[in-house]
C-alpha cells in the first residue's frame, strides 16, 4: 500500500524535474528537458530503492525486523509529502526574480532540513526501543545518499559544466 504514495508524489516529482532540467540546460547541460527529466527519474529511483533494500538486510540481524514494513510504510508517504515541500521552493524559483534566489536558496536548505528532521522522527518512531541505531540509520542514509546523489549526478551528465 505505501508504493501508492509514489503515484501520489509523481505530480510533485515531476514537476520539480521539469523546473531543474530547465535549469540545467540554461546552464550548458546537453540534452532536452526529456533527458535530463529521465536521467533525474533514474537517479531518484536508484536512491529511492537503495534505503529500502538496505534496510531490509540490515534491520534483521539488529532484532528490528518486525519494525521493517511500518518503518517504509511511514517512510515512503513521508517521502510523498516532502515531494511536495520540494515541489512548492521549485515553483517558487520559477516564480521569483532573480534577486530572490539568495533567498530561494536558504528556503531549499530548510527543506532539506526539515525533511532529514521529520525522516529522524518517523525512524525513532518505527524503532522505539533503540533511538541510538535509529539516529545511526539516518545518519548513514544521509552520508551515503548525500553522496551517491553526487556521484550519480556527475555520472548522469547532469552536473554543469
Amino acid at each position: 500500500r505505501s508504493f501508492r504514495a509514489i503515484i501520489v508524489a509523481l505530480p510533485a516529482t515531476f514537476f520539480t524535474w521539469v523546473i531543474f532540467g530547465q535549469d540545467l540546460i540554461a546552464e550548458g547541460v546537453v540534452g532536452s528537458v526529456v533527458s535530463l527529466v529521465g536521467r533525474q527519474a533514474a537517479i531518484d529511483i536508484i536512491l529511492w530503492l537503495l534505503p529500502i533494500i538496505v534496510l531490509a538486510l540490515a534491520m534483521p540481524p539488529l532484532g528490528l525486523g518486525k519494525n521493517y514494513t511500518g518503518l517504509i510504510i511511514a517512510r515512503n508517504w513521508l517521502s510523498a509529502i516532502v515531494a511536495y515541500l520540494v515541489a512548492a521552493v521549485a515553483l517558487l524559483y520559477m516564480v521569483a526574480p532573480a534577486e530572490a534566489n539568495g533567498f530561494i536558496a536558504l528556503l531549499f536548505l530548510a527543506t532539506i532540513m526539515a525533511s532529514i528532521w521529520m525522516f529522524l522522527r518517523v525512524t525513532i518512531a518505527a524503532v522505539p526501543q533503540n533511538r541510538g541505531i535509529a539516529y545511526a540509520m539516518v545518519i548513514i542514509e544521509i552520508v551515503v545518499i548525500f553522496t551517491l546523489a553526487e556521484l550519480l549526478t556527475g555520472l548522469f551528465g547532469l552536473s554543469p559544466a
